[in-house]
C-alpha cells in the first residue's frame, strides 16, 4: 500500500478545507481539480501551494475548462490564466495546469510531452521587431539548409536576442545591423565579465558567423565583429588528486553511507555519467544483474559516438557488487512509496516526495556535491569527477575508449596531450 508523505498539519488542514469547499457546476472541472490535489499531495504541502490551490479553486468554480487533450492545451491554459500569481510564485511552486497534465499523462489521457522546438524558435523570433524578425527568419532558414539542429538554432537566436537587448539598453539604436565594431567589442567585454570563457568564445563565433552571412547577402558592407579572434586559454583537465581518489573509493566501499549517493558517484567515476544521464536513466534487474537504460544523445556532431543505451553492470570487483545490492534494497524501499499510475522504474527517486517525474537537475547536483563533501571533505563539481574518469580510462596515448563514454573524438584526443591539474577548492 502506498504511503502518503508527511505534511505540516496546519497546511494540510487548509488544503482539506479548500477541497471541501470547492463547488463547480462543471463536472470536468471537478475531475481536473481532483487530479491537481493528488499531484500536490505527493510533496510536502505548504501555505504557498495552498494559495495556488485556492486561486485555482476560485477560477474553476466560475470558468468552464475546455478538455485538455495534449500538453499544448495545458501550456496554453497556464499562459492565459496566471491566476493572479506573481512570476516568482509560479517559478517556485510550478504552474497548476502543468501539474494536471502530468496526472493526465500518467493515466494515459494525453501522450508524453515532446519538446516542440518549432514553437520555441518561433517565440524567439516574435521577440524581435518586424523588420529584424524577417531578417533573422531568413538566417534561420539558411541554418536549416545547412542541417543545423533545432537546438543549435535556438541557441543562436538566444545570442542574437541578448545582443539586441544589450544594444537597446546601452545605445540609442538596437538594430543588429547598425552595431559598430566598438559596440561589439564592448558587448564581448561585458560577456567576459559575466560568463565563463567558453560562453564568450561560443557567442563570439556564432555572432561572427551571423555577420558574415549578412555581408554575403549584402545587408551590410563589412563584418563589424573585431577581426582579432579571442585569445584562447590553454586546455587543461582538472582531476582528483590520488589522496582524494583514495578517500572517494573508501566512501564507495563503506556500508554506513547513503547507497543512492554512493551509486551516483560510482557511475560518474567508472562510467562518466553526466548529471542529465543520471536524472533521466531507468533501472532494471535481469538475471541477477543491474541494468541501466540511459537516454540516447542525438548525434549532432560528425564523428561523435554516443555511449550504448543499455549498460549492464558487472559483479566485479566485490565492493561494486555489494554497492549494487545495497542500492537495490534502498531503491525498492523508495520505489514502493511512489504514487505512480504507470510502471516507471527511474534510477533516482527523490527522498521527500512521491512522484513519477525525473528528479531535478539541481537535486542531482546537490546530491553529488554532498557526496563528495562527505567523502573528501570538499564539495567537488561533477565535471571534475568526469575528467578524472576520462584520465583513468585512457590507455597511454590511446583515448578512443572515451568516445564510447560520450566524449567526441576531438575532446577525447585532448586527454592525450593536455596536462592535468589537481582540483583545489576556492578560498
Amino acid at each position: 500500500m502506498n504511503r502518503e508523505p508527511e505534511v505540516p498539519k496546519a497546511a494540510s488542514k487548509k488544503l482539506a478545507s479548500i477541497e471541501a469547499s470547492f463547488k463547480s457546476r462543471f463536472a470536468y472541472n471537478h475531475h481536473l481539480f481532483e487530479l491537481y490535489l493528488r499531484y500536490i499531495r505527493r510533496r510536502s504541502v505548504n501555505y504557498e501551494i495552498c494559495i495556488q490551490a485556492q486561486r485555482l479553486s476560485d477560477f474553476m468554480a466560475r470558468q468552464e475548462i475546455e478538455p485538455i487533450l495534449s500538453w499544448e492545451d495545458a501550456l496554453l491554459l497556464d499562459r492565459k490564466n496566471p491566476l493572479d500569481l506573481s512570476p516568482i510564485q509560479l517559478r517556485r511552486q510550478g504552474k497548476p495546469f502543468r501539474k494536471i497534465a502530468v496526472m493526465l499523462q500518467e493515466v494515459g489521457v494525453i501522450e508524453a510531452r515532446k519538446d516542440n522546438h518549432d514553437l520555441r524558435i518561433q517565440s524567439y523570433l516574435d521577440s524581435f521587431s518586424l523588420e529584424l524578425k524577417t531578417l533573422i527568419a531568413e538566417y534561420v532558414d539558411y541554418q536549416r539548409g545547412k542541417n543545423r539542429s533545432n537546438t543549435t538554432i535556438a541557441i543562436i537566436l538566444i545570442d542574437l536576442r541578448y545582443l539586441h537587448r544589450w544594444l537597446g539598453e546601452t545605445l540609442s539604436s538596437s538594430h543588429l545591423l547598425y552595431a559598430s565594431s566598438e559596440n561589439l567589442r564592448r558587448y564581448l567585454s561585458d560577456l567576459n565579465k559575466r560568463y565563463k570563457p567558453s560562453h564568450l568564445y561560443n557567442s563570439f563565433y556564432r555572432l561572427s558567423h551571423f555577420y558574415r552571412w549578412a555581408v554575403y547577402r549584402n545587408y551590410i558592407l563589412i563584418n563589424p565583429i573585431p577581426v582579432k579572434s579571442l585569445a584562447s586559454s590553454p586546455i587543461t583537465h582538472t582531476i582528483y588528486s590520488l589522496e582524494q581518489i583514495d578517500l572517494l573509493l573508501k566512501f564507495l566501499k563503506g556500508y554506513d553511507h547513503d547507497p543512492q549517493i554512493a551509486m551516483m558517484l560510482a557511475l560518474v567515476l567508472l562510467y562518466a555519467f553526466t548529471g542529465e544521464q543520471l536524472r533521466t536513466a531507468t533501472v532494471s534487474w535481469k538475471d541477477d544483474q543491474m541494468s541501466i537504460l540511459s537516454k540516447a544523445k542525438e548525434k549532432s556532431v560528425k564523428g561523435r559516438t554516443a555511449r550504448p543505451e543499455e549498460l549492464i553492470l558487472p559483479k566485479e570487483p566485490d565492493w561494486f557488487w555489494n554497492l549494487q545490492k545495497r542500492f537495490y534494497q534502498d531503491w525498492l524501499t523508495r520505489r514502493s512509496k511512489m504514487n505512480a499510475a504507470m510502471d516507471i522504474t527511474p534510477l533516482l527517486v527523490h527522498d521527500n516526495w512521491i512522484d513519477s517525474q525525473a528528479v531535478g537537475r539541481s537535486w542531482v547536483k546537490y546530491r553529488l556535491s554532498r557526496g563528495t563533501q562527505i567523502a573528501t571533505g570538499v564539495a567537488i563539481p561533477i565535471s571534475v569527477l568526469r575528467q578524472t574518469s576520462a584520465v583513468i580510462h585512457k590507455r597511454g596515448f590511446d583515448a578512443s575508449i572515451l568516445t564510447k563514454l560520450g566524449w567526441s573524438a576531438r575532446s577525447a584526443m585532448t586527454y592525450v596531450w593536455a596536462p592535468s591539474v589537481f582540483f583545489t577548492p576556492m578560498k
